[in-house]
């Protein structure tokens, strides 16, 4: 790349946003506090144990800016690699070492996907993470997958709820002036 080019990219390239001021930046920390305080307690009102599931998809549609159109790449991806996760702690007790089997080979599967870029819209950043996750030993060893799905089902209702909500609010606003 030339420096002409490069000095091009860089003039051309998305300004950074302002940093808050301080009073901003405690009214953030403390909306921030309410959202995921009547999460958590929402949660646990539903009896809602792995409420964690709900907090990484948050984070990773969040990463898409909290884009609508993003959002079902977001729910696809996580419910994929969830249910991947899942079938490596039912198969195995069913199946013997051999459920491992059919496992390994639709991850095999998954890959050439992501490689070929195929089906993108459930084989995904946030698929992996999901799976990464999932298949952690500890998680393997004690979480409750079924609990698990509903928490991602909570995260997503809650939390695109409030995307909705805050959007609306911000073209109503937008609107008035």
């Amino acid at each position: 790349m030339s420096n002409a080019s490069l000095s091009e990219g860089i003039e051309n390239a998305a300004p950074a946003a302002p940093k808050p001021t301080p009073v901003k930046g405690l009214l953030i920390l403390g909306a921030l506090v309410v959202v995921i305080g009547l999460f958590l307690a929402l949660g646990y009102a539903l009896g809602v144990t792995q409420l964690w599931v709900g907090f990484v998809f948050l984070l990773f549609w969040g990463q898409e800016q909290f884009k609508f159109e993003k959002l079902s790449a977001c729910i696809l991806g996580a419910l994929s690699g969830l249910g991947v996760a899942y079938a490596v702690q039912v198969l195995p007790p069913v199946l013997g070492p051999a459920g491992l089997a059919p496992i390994v080979g639709l991850i095999l599967v998954m890959m050439y996907c992501a490689i070929m870029g195929w089906l993108t819209v459930a084989i995904n950043t946030t698929c992996w993470a999901f799976l990464t996750i999932g298949t952690i030993s500890v998680i393997q060893a004690q979480v409750d997958f079924r609990g698990s799905f509903v928490a991602l089902a909570l995260g997503i209702t809650y939390f695109a709820g409030l995307a909705w909500l805050a959007q609306l609010f911000m073209q109503r606003a937008a609107a008035k002036t």
